[in-house]
């Protein structure tokens, strides 16, 4: 398959996953999945039979995500892409930033997609924080220049969240409740999604050199 083409099964992958999985917890609180002997994976919104394992579960009023909002798989390929990182991994940075909410804003101002700060956004020549494509083009690059900067993947992602000097200080994850659950949440979320676009995952990481710790348990639900 030609790179073009590989791209654009890529974009697809990610717009159909995030598809299935809004749609599906826009009707039910809860979705399950199975992996058969193919090696595919099949999702329900209600426990078909013991096979089926729950996969996610959501409040009694999951947000449901527009027709709109489907485009962001095309652009978050095209950032991770242009960034250098997993698709996958960015997928799930923006699940753990904002839900897929492209007008969110933080209490402590962070905007958009990815949740840029004022100063980050200004750093990466971003106009309008609230444009899912200068959002989504920041928010990658950022996380790849701290993945650069760290070589760890959980360093880069406390970093992302508490800034690069909180991590120099601490020598490590800093000791805040609030960073440690966003490493975790968004580590979570990147090995289920890399299980789920396995086929299109990009070997970027182990390019940079970077520690990743969802590659050694991506096959796992």
């Amino acid at each position: 398959m030609s790179r073009s083409r590989t791209g654009l099964a890529v974009s697809r992958a990610v717009a159909i996953v995030l598809l299935l999985l809004f749609g599906l917890a826009a009707a039910a609180e809860e979705i399950y999945y199975y992996v058969d002997e193919n090696g595919v994976m099949h999702f329900a919104n209600v426990r078909v039979n013991s096979k089926y394992r729950l996969w996610r579960r959501y409040g009694p009023k999951p947000r449901f995500m527009s027709p709109k909002d489907i485009h962001y798989g095309s652009l978050i390929y095209a950032a991770a892409k242009r960034a250098g990182i997993d698709p996958a991994l960015l997928v799930a940075l923006v699940e753990a930033e904002s839900n897929f909410d492209r007008l969110a804003v933080s209490s402590k101002g962070a905007k958009g997609l990815c949740q840029l700060t004022d100063e980050v956004a200004e750093s990466y020549g971003v106009k309008d924080p609230f444009d899912p494509a200068q959002n989504l083009m920041a928010g990658a690059q950022h996380l790849a220049d701290l993945m650069d900067r760290f070589k760890s993947l959980e360093l880069a992602l406390a970093a992302y969240n508490a800034g690069a000097g909180a991590v120099v200080r601490h020598k490590g994850i800093p000791p805040y409740d609030q960073t440690e659950n966003f490493v975790e949440k968004v580590t979570s979320l990147y090995r289920h999604y890399k299980t789920l676009l396995a086929p299109t995952s990009s070997s970027s990481l182990k390019k940079k050199g970077i520690s990743n710790p969802a590659v050694s348990t991506a096959s796992e639900p």
